[in-house]
């Protein structure tokens, strides 16, 4: 009868234990701290949680390498000179405004 006893107690602990495991992990809080306590909603959300964070990890990071992805420079930088320039790696060491328009401005 004593190890009987003992054996309901114990079992009695572990459901409590699992119960409080289980409403730690299927309970989430909405932004005005409403606590959703329902099983099946907290399974839904956490599923869904799990399904975007492998989404990522699984097909954009691994399979796609997206952290590897490139792309091709497209960009353009414009300076406005007024005068002369002068340049040591020209064969014309000394601009003018014609001069250090690209493309050249011919008319």
């Amino acid at each position: 009868p004593g190890l009987g006893l003992v054996c309901l107690s114990m079992a009695r602990s572990c459901l409590s234990c699992v119960q409080a495991v289980s409403a730690a992990a299927f309970e989430y809080d909405t932004v005005k701290l409403v606590s959703i306590r329902n099983q099946k909603i907290g399974f839904v959300y956490r599923l869904v949680q799990l399904a975007v964070v492998g989404y990522i990890i699984g097909y954009v990071i691994i399979y796609k390498k997206g952290y590897q992805e490139t792309d091709l420079v497209v960009s353009s930088v414009t300076t406005k000179m007024k005068g002369t320039a002068m340049t040591n790696y020209s064969a014309r060491p000394l601009w003018d405004v014609a001069d250090y328009v690209v493309p050249p401005a011919v008319r």
